[in-house]
């Protein structure tokens, strides 16, 4: 049996659909989800024929078509949960973070299900160096512990000591005793380890792979012929290379070949002899499909056909579900500009390949093991019927009993191992665990390419540190590109991007941070006096019907707030179609209030900029104090600046012809990876922010593979440049948003969230942020991994969100 556990009870995921996610989130999805369920139940019906000619027709139709219809029953339940404004499982139910089942230092840790139902844990003890410090690289000896629940685990002890190893000196003992040292520098130090053991059984035998500081790969094998040990070092397998892992091609009704086969590094693989003792063919690298351009940048941006090469580049595992191959592995990718180690799959109909474009598994996971285990309440309520709709076969459901079927219900979740191996993950170095979902129809990867189905982290279950287990949306609406702005009368407002409500403004006022009223429309785009013609609203849109078209022309995109002398002013930008010769539709205006007043009335100012075609005029006006001076940062032809305002010229149009000037951003002026950078203050202090992640990210911007996040870098003064030894840093998630520091002092950022990898998608929220002084001087601004109890409240709005780990939602 090659992967982590016993996979009989599992099946194949739902084929590929054929009518493609176009646009956003929420179009087309009702149509194809029934479809998919419909071609899906269909089938499930050829396939029982097929593997079963002799079964009663009558009780094959009975169950195809009971399948059929619990389907399209729940696809109309959560079409209308979903378009009712929740659009993913936090908003309705709590967070889950992960917790470490040990207080152990343990890094890349492995878990496996044995046959009778036992979980089984190993991973890279702690070993001490020649200084006599304790680190990973000198781990001299491979330790297990198992449970039978995955919340209580029991030390077994140490199964092998390298520096007493059992097992035939000349082909396997003799490279145990080698020192290494890292060809990469000159003056790495020697170190002698295991690395990355893992644990696999094989035609009833137990064996453990692994590495010695990850050059070389060896295999041992239980001497007992119990998962306990004690093991024998069996062969050297490779003589270069680390992370190895074992995979068993086992014959089952879905074909296999019941061959074995050796994998390392990020996808090497290669044929296994009778009995595992050394490799019979060269070893060759998996490769996956390459990175196709975004939907909305398709036919403009070049295909890059060299990225990725591979699933990933260490940390390789593989894993078979009812005739399909799983191929993860990690790779430290440059989210948050954090170098994040992130677990990737792709997923092909042989071992071989080819294999499928990768899609992100699991923020922060590393190498891990894939297993089956008992069912989550992590994994939302409704989705198990999808689940197991991906995964029942219906052969095999045949031959089993009601209490086999039972049995099988209770155990049809899927998990990775999980021990936090980059400074973003939620801990490090410990072991824990965590559940997948399937995606499907109403999950699919957004904004990009429809794929198969495929196994992932549920948004709501928390790998990556900070204070997203308490943070809800706090409006309902669906609004991106926002700015909070934090009043002297003592509220707070902010508006932004408001995708539910096509052609109307609204602004949000607050007295706590924690509930918001709406305020509007305080303007409409029948107001807009500036665009030389209007555009007619599009009759088949999106919200008053949830598959319809997003009314992209008629939004107010970055809306944003000012309070500026007395008075209230809001600047917005129209884009106009996507056609050159309709530039006229597009602009950056401003309007004012005529009283003072938030809820207006409002004058227009008029037209004073605009974003669209090579050489955009001002679009993103950040009005900032430094010294008592106010400044405004934008971009002009794609390049930031910034100007000096005179505050009392504002009430005019002409007081919005601003004199720019160049910002020296420096270095991190080309670090720029998204669709727009600025100038801001924080703290009084001038910072240059820049944004990954976003739409114009079109290397980033891999399925599943962006962050929207901030990054901020100090500045000299407004017009820079960069602090000497300034580095920027992160806000994740946050997007088009701000930071802020609120009328009690405590410092936030606004959020709407626009990455698989946020809490949510497209709803208002705030993050809790530390922003404090370091001893060098510098502005030291990072998100809140311990917020107090009024910080929870806030960001939970009013209350405190409901928090559950991991083993709290095992039965």
């Amino acid at each position: 049996m090659k992967w982590c556990g016993n996979h009989e009870a599992l099946g194949r995921p739902a084929a590929r659909r054929d009518n493609p996610i176009a646009g956003n989130r929420a179009r087309g999805f009702r149509l194809r989800r029934r479809l998919c369920r419909l071609k899906t139940g269909r089938r499930r019906y050829e396939t029982a024929r097929a593997n079963r000619p002799d079964t009663n027709q009558k009780e094959i139709n009975d169950m195809c078509g009971k399948a059929i219809l619990r389907t399209a029953i729940m696809a109309m339940a959560l079409t209308g949960w979903l378009t009712a404004g929740d659009s993913v499982a936090q908003e309705t139910g709590p967070a889950i973070l992960l917790q470490p089942v040990l207080d152990e230092p343990l890094r890349d840790a492995a878990i496996t299900r044995g046959p009778d139902g036992m979980f089984y844990l190993t991973g890279v003890l702690q070993g001490r160096n020649q200084n006599g410090e304790l680190d990973f690289d000198n781990s001299r000896q491979i330790k297990l512990w198992k449970s039978k629940n995955l919340k209580n685990w029991e030390e077994i002890g140490v199964v092998f000591d390298l520096d007493h190893p059992r097992g035939d000196f000349e082909r396997g003992v003799r490279w145990l005793r080698q020192s290494h040292k890292n060809p990469c520098c000159a003056d790495s130090p020697v170190v002698h380890g295991v690395k990355s053991p893992e644990l696999h059984i094989i035609r009833g035998d137990w064996y453990i792979c692994f590495s010695i500081n990850d050059q070389g790969t060896g295999l041992l094998k239980s001497a007992s012929g119990k998962p306990e040990g004690p093991y024998e070092c069996l062969a050297q397998i490779t003589l270069r290379g680390g992370d190895p892992t074992m995979f068993w091609d086992e014959k089952n009704e879905w074909g296999g070949t019941d061959k074995v086969y050796w994998l390392f590094g990020g996808g090497w693989i290669a044929e296994m002899n009778n009995d595992l003792t050394a490799i019979v063919e060269q070893p060759r690298l998996l490769t996956c499909a390459h990175q196709r351009p975004p939907r909305f940048a398709q036919g403009k941006a070049p295909e890059w056909h060299d990225y990725p090469l591979t699933v990933g580049d260490h940390g390789v595992f593989m894993f078979k579900l009812n005739g399909r191959y799983y191929l993860t592995a990690a790779e430290r990718t440059n989210r948050m500009n954090a170098s994040c180690d992130d677990t990737f799959i792709a997923w092909a109909d042989s071992v071989m390949g080819p294999y499928s474009m990768r899609q992100m598994m699991a923020p922060h996971g590393g190498g891990i093991t894939v297993f089956p285990g008992p069912r989550s309440s992590a994994v939302p309520k409704y989705y198990h019927e999808q689940q197991r709709f991906f995964l029942g076969s219906v052969s095999a459901q045949q031959r089993r009993t009601p209490e086999q079927r039972d049995a099988m219900k209770k155990n049809d979740t899927l998990y990775v191992s999980f021990s936090g191996n980059d400074v973003r993950a939620v801990f490090r170095d410990r072991p824990a665990f965590l559940p997948l979902e399937w995606t499907g129809p109403e999950r699919h990867v957004q904004q990009f390419e429809d794929v198969d189905s495929f196994p992932r982290k549920p948004r709501h279950v928390i790998t990556e540190r900070g204070p997203w287990p308490w943070m809800k949306p706090l409006v309902n609406e669906r609004v991106r590109d926002l700015r909070v702005l934090v009043a002297p009368n003592g509220k707070y407002y902010f508006s932004g991007a408001i995708l539910s409500q096509p052609g109307k403004m609204y602004v949000w006022e607050s007295d706590d941070l924690a509930t918001w009223r709406r305020i509007g429309p305080v303007w409409t785009y029948e107001q807009i006096d500036w665009l030389p013609e209007k555009l007619e609203m599009p009759k088949d849109r999106y919200p008053e019907n949830p598959t319809g078209n997003l009314a992209w022309n008629h939004i107010f995109w970055h809306t944003w707030i000012n309070w500026i002398g007395d008075n209230f002013y809001i600047t917005y930008v129209i884009f106009g179609p996507n056609d050159e010769r309709l530039n006229k539709l597009s602009g950056l205006a401003v309007i004012r209030s005529t009283t003072g007043k938030i809820e207006g009335p409002y004058e227009s100012l008029g037209r004073i900029g605009g974003q669209y075609g090579q050489s955009p005029e001002p679009s993103y006006p950040e009005f900032f104090r430094v010294d008592g001076q106010l400044w405004v940062g934008d971009w002009v032809n794609w390049r930031p600046v910034v100007a000096k305002v005179d505050e009392s010229k504002l009430h005019t149009r002409a007081g919005w012809n601003f004199d720019w000037k160049p910002v020296d951003a420096g270095v991190y002026e080309q670090m720029f990876r998204g669709d727009t950078y600025n100038t801001l203050a924080i703290a009084g202090r001038p910072f240059f922010y820049f944004m990954s992640g976003g739409r114009l990210d079109l290397k980033e911007v891999e399925i599943g593979n962006n962050t929207y996040d901030h990054h901020y870098v100090e500045l000299q003064s407004p017009l820079g440049p960069p602090k000497i030894g300034a580095r920027p840093q992160v806000v994740p998630h946050n997007g088009q948003a701000n930071v802020f520091q609120d009328h009690q002092g405590r410092w936030w950022s606004s959020m709407f969230g626009s990455d698989d990898t946020a809490p949510w998608s497209e709803r208002f929220g705030l993050i809790a942020l530390r922003v404090e002084e370091g001893k060098d001087g510098f502005l030291r601004i990072d998100v809140e991994d311990q917020p107090d109890d009024d910080q929870k409240r806030i960001m939970g709005g009013g209350q405190i969100a409901e928090v559950q780990t991991v083993q709290e939602t095992l039965p």
